[in-house]
């Protein structure tokens, strides 16, 4: 049996992943506990509005699924998407993966021990970078309409009180 030192502990887990030729041939919890290892750096590193358009690719992710994450408005969205792929099984995990392979090769490595492969299940590399950035950009570009939309409505409450308060006052200028 191969262990692997990792963070003082020895853990079989890993070098049956180092050892796998692919991560396709390992069992779903294996690849689980991989991802629910690394839960709380992918949960800190990852964008999810990055990473949904590949998992709704994948058909791993529904539209409701997508609103429902991007709608959270903490850090809880990150996860809950990763609760969502669990429900997939095998195929969540092997999407996520596949995704942060693309997206965050660097996370990739530090969760799998493997370098990022040239071309991830056939979805071409440059071609998912580039379509990541495009997504990239137009997410920050909702991101700041929804926080001048949020700006716009505590503006709007704030002059809706203080018309009230004029109206208020004009209707007691008028009795007198």
């Amino acid at each position: 049996m191969c262990f692997f030192l990792y963070k003082g502990k020895s853990t079989p887990d890993l070098c049956s992943v180092l050892n796998t030729p692919d991560l396709k041939d390992l069992e779903e919890e294996e690849l689980w506990d991989l991802i629910n290892d690394n839960r709380h750096a992918i949960s800190l590193g990852v964008r999810p509005c990055v990473l949904i358009p590949y998992l709704r690719q994948a058909r791993v992710l529904t539209d409701l699924d997508e609103d429902e994450i991007l709608t959270c408005l903490n850090f809880t969205n990150r996860g809950h998407m990763i609760d969502l792929l669990r429900v997939q099984g095998h195929n969540g995990a092997m999407a996520l993966l596949e995704s942060l392979m693309i997206h965050y090769p660097a996370l990739y490595t530090r969760i799998t021990g493997r370098q990022p492969s040239i071309e991830p299940s056939g979805f071409k590399l440059h071609v998912a970078r580039h379509e990541a950035a495009r997504l990239q950009a137009r997410c920050c570009e909702l991101q700041g309409k929804l926080e001048q939309a949020q700006q716009n409505n505590k503006e709007l409450s704030q002059m809706q009180g203080e018309h009230a308060r004029l109206r208020s006052h004009l209707d007691g200028v008028h009795l007198t």
